[in-house]
């Protein structure tokens, strides 16, 4: 369905104005994990996220022994303009700076389609959600045919607001944006909404005129919008109300991620420290670890990778870490700078180092390493049958 433009050109100073002044415009053994995390492929950018949870893991598990199957060429003048790989339907989503491409499970690509700069995709419904280049909102089908085209999406009045978070549902999704403001007077607002798809007017939302530390966490089993400003703050969806607010565990925030129980894992620096920490929705019932030299910081723009109930995975310059119940498991260090990693259903992690892919188990052994040509630029991802996917510089590679 195509959605008239003019149903939501209200002109930006009125979109600004109606959502600035709040109203809705629309090497230890490790425990085994037996929960499942929601398949869902949202993301923000620059990392391959799994969900709305900010957490790098997938409900899957790989039985890969690092054999390539194939290997695609695409064309791609610039390597940073790659920015991460999703599995739709078992099919391999490339998606780059201002488009994405779609490839059969056989390599074959089959159509691109052009996006906003650096905006996120998201898929559900047997859908792929994207954000056009005029900040409106396309739903796609895998015969690349448009079942929703140029639909409202509130919380993005313009090209000046950043999607922070996106996630589809059947008939309604949430949607979380942040503008940091451009003047020393303007303050910075971060805003959500509960919207219907289609429809100009959100049925929940608020917004925040604070600085943002770090991008919005959505617990999908809980309803619960989590916001890391100069606190946190933990909203339910379904009736816009505050449900907790609490300082953080960190004095500098690196980045952060949830459980699908609501537990928060913080990575950043406390007392001069290299810290993580965990915290409930409540601002209690956790734990801090910060046995971790500090010469290297942490990785940029990876944030932890749970496992199991109170675990995460953590990466700094070389190292990767294992920490459990505020103690650490294990450490294995790479030959390279470890840029993105993926934890997997049976707590195994996948890793990207360099041109390097590293399989770890649970217990930090070794898998399997698969030395490529080119340097990776994508974190791993693993679809159905276990297969797992890495784009690099030049191609897309599939290994079993």
């Amino acid at each position: 369905m195509r959605y008239p433009r003019r149903c939501i050109n209200l002109g930006t100073a009125a979109i600004v104005f109606l959502m600035l002044n709040g109203i809705a415009c629309s090497q230890n053994s490790i425990t085994e994990s037996k929960k499942e995390i929601p398949m869902t492929l949202l993301s923000t950018y620059p990392v391959h996220y799994a969900n709305s949870l900010r957490n790098s893991r997938v409900p899957v598990t790989s039985t890969a022994k690092g054999e390539i199957e194939w290997r695609t060429s695409f064309e791609n003048s610039r390597p940073e303009n790659i920015i991460r790989l999703k599995v739709w339907e078992d099919h391999v989503v490339l998606e780059m700076v201002s488009e994405f491409l779609v490839f059969a499970p056989d390599g074959k690509l089959l159509f691109s389609r052009p996006k906003r700069f650096n905006s996120m995709i998201a898929g559900r419904n047997g859908s792929l959600y994207y954000e056009t280049g005029e900040c409106y909102l396309n739903q796609l089908d895998l015969n690349n045919e448009l079942k929703m085209e140029d639909a409202p999406l509130p919380a993005v009045a313009n090209k000046d607001f950043r999607m922070t978070l996106f996630w589809p549902m059947e008939e309604q999704f949430i949607i979380a944006a942040f503008w940091p403001g451009h003047e020393p007077e303007e303050k910075p607002v971060a805003i959500w909404r509960n919207a219907v798809y289609g429809k100009v007017m959100a049925r929940e939302g608020s917004e925040f005129r604070r600085m943002q530390k770090a991008d919005p966490i959505f617990i999908p089993g809980l309803n619960r919008l989590v916001f890391g400003l100069d606190e946190i703050i933990s909203v339910d969806v379904e009736d816009s109300e505050e449900t907790s607010s609490f300082a953080w565990p960190v004095t500098q925030v690196a980045d952060w991620c949830a459980s699908p129980e609501g537990m928060l894992f913080i990575s950043g620096m406390a007392d001069g420290k290299k810290t993580v920490a965990a915290i409930s929705l409540s601002g209690g019932k956790g734990w801090g670890c910060d046995d971790f030299p500090d010469n290297l910081p942490w990785t940029v723009n990876q944030p932890p990778a749970a496992f199991g109930d109170q675990g995460v995975y953590l990466f700094s310059g070389k190292d990767i870490y294992a920490v459990s119940n505020g103690k650490r498991q294990w450490q294995v260090t790479a030959q390279t700078d470890v840029t993105q990693g993926t934890s997997l259903a049976d707590d195994s992690l996948l890793v990207s180092a360099g041109n390097e892919l590293i399989y770890l188990s649970a217990a930090g052994k070794a898998v399997f390493s698969l030395v490529l040509s080119d340097h990776i630029r994508t974190a791993p991802v693993v679809d159905s049958r276990g297969h797992v996917y890495i784009a690099t510089e030049k191609e897309l590679v599939k290994i079993r």
